[in-house]
């Protein structure tokens, strides 16, 4: 009988038999004993023990999962074969990578990470399995050149490729960094990306700013792309506008800026809402390159709007570049009445109409305004319309007993637009408010022709036919 040194043994052989086989479930060395007996001697003594030392198949390994990497990255790989057992260890014959965290899953599967190196050999490296029952033969793993993720910017509003816009990578400023268009990214990794919005505008100097579009991937701003994309980020060029508020050309305030609509008549009307299209900030409005609108100022409580810096009441604004307008105002408000509207004929004779009023300060403000005492006339008075055609002559101008009075003859070209316009008038060096409506009309129908016909006379108590022919003759004349 031989004892196997595992724990188990042949048992008793025949008679005559000296050999017995026997398979060992795990490696290792196990000391063999035999020992024999008969019927006259009974049982002898065991034997000596013989070390038997058994060894495990080697490994084979089918494949390695994923097939590749790239430099500079770390990759969590899977190796699928058989006969793997505790203690087997995994290698590869390019040097730069890196083997760790080699664990055995079963005998068939083996976990490990590739840390591949920035300066790692490009191509394909063996990959192998080995135990204390060999090594296995070689799978390939290939190492791959870090792909490059470029990043370019395109303006939408001059259809051209720009460069030096901020780009955020990974959540910047908070952490993360940034990048200048033409981005290029080497180091493997997928990242965050977003254009902080507005920014400003590259190449495009004080007053011009970047407002983003889209991204050429569809993405969201911002969104996570991985490594080796090619991607652009499409902005339009944005514009500021300005609008300053001066007081008699001196102080600031007295109102805003604002945008405005125009009306039939061509008066602006003011808006609470910025131009369409605008973004309002702490300086004004951003709007799109190539905008246009109206603006218009808005006294405050107390303020009379005088004009805007080109001295009409309202502006058209075309968003080429940076805009500044400035509206003055004024806290001397000169209240200015009439019986009624003046109307003019467009191209007909100047009309004049009679003004008087009175002349008011804000509170705790002396105002003269360069009336001077009563009896003078001022040094220096105006009146001008918001549309150009329009044209008024100042005359008689007095100021009696605290009542301002003025005559203005008032003219226009025969191809002025039909309608109310607004007037405003100018007091001296100090601007006063004043409006005063006056309607533009279409000249009046001519007057009928009548042409009668018939007997010269007519017999005593006799009856003639008469016949009346007119033309022009407006409705219901009679």
């Amino acid at each position: 009988m031989f004892t196997w040194g595992d724990g188990t043994n042949s048992g008793w052989l025949a008679s005559g038999t000296t050999s017995a086989s026997h398979t060992w479930a795990s490696p290792g060395t196990y000391q063999v004993t035999a020992e024999a007996e008969d019927a006259s001697h009974g049982l002898t003594a065991g034997s000596s023990s013989k070390p038997v030392t058994i060894t495990p198949p080697p490994p084979t390994l089918t494949s390695v999962s994923p097939t590749s990497g790239v430099q500079n990255s770390s990759v969590a790989v899977t190796l699928t074969g058989t006969n793997f057992a505790a203690g087997a260890t995994v290698s590869t014959n390019n040097s730069g990578i890196a083997v760790s965290g080699v664990t055995v899953r079963s005998a068939t599967q083996i976990t490990a990470t590739f840390g591949i190196g920035a300066s790692a050999a490009l191509g394909a490296a063996n990959v192998t399995v080995a135990t204390s029952g060999g090594t296995s033969g070689a799978v390939t793993f290939t190492v791959n050149p870090v792909p490059v993720t470029t990043i370019a910017s395109y303006n939408n509003s001059s259809g051209t490729t720009v460069v030096g816009l901020t780009i955020a990578l990974d959540g910047w400023p908070n952490g993360g960094s940034a990048c200048t268009t033409p981005c290029q990214i080497t180091d493997g990794r997928s990242h965050s990306i977003q254009m902080p919005t507005p920014e400003a505008g590259p190449s495009g100097g004080a007053g011009t700013e970047a407002v983003f579009a889209s991204w050429s991937d569809g993405g969201a701003n911002p969104h996570t792309i991985s490594p080796g994309t090619n991607v652009t980020v499409n902005f339009t060029t944005y514009y500021q506008f300005t609008g300053n508020a001066v007081i008699n050309s001196n102080s600031s305030g007295g109102g805003t800026v604002v945008a405005a609509t125009l009306n039939a008549q061509g008066v602006a009307i003011p808006s609470s809402s910025p131009p369409s299209g605008c973004i309002t900030n702490s300086s004004g409005w951003l709007c799109p390159a190539g905008t246009s609108f109206w603006v218009t100022g808005q006294a405050n409580s107390g303020f009379g709007f005088i004009a805007l810096n080109d001295g009409y009441k309202q502006q058209g604004i075309v968003m080429n570049g940076p805009v500044t307008v400035t509206a003055e105002f004024s806290n001397n408000i000169l209240t200015i009445t009439t019986p009624q509207t003046p109307q003019i004929i467009a191209g007909g004779t100047p009309v004049k109409a009679h003004y008087s009023g009175s002349s008011q300060a804000s509170s705790g403000t002396t105002y003269n305004g360069g009336y001077g005492s009563d009896g003078t006339t001022l040094g220096s008075f105006s009146c001008y319309s918001i549309i150009n055609q329009l044209d008024a002559i100042i005359s008689n101008l007095s100021n009696v007993g605290g009542t301002i009075s003025f005559d203005a003859s008032f003219s226009t070209p025969g191809n002025t637009d039909y309608g109310v316009y607004d007037m405003a008038c100018s007091c001296n060096y100090y601007e006063c408010f004043i409006d005063m409506p006056v309607e533009v009309g279409p000249p009046p129908p001519p007057m009928p022709t009548v042409i009668v016909t018939g007997p010269q006379g007519v017999p005593l108590g006799g009856s003639n036919t008469f016949t009346v022919n007119y033309n022009t003759m407006a409705s219901g004349t009679r």
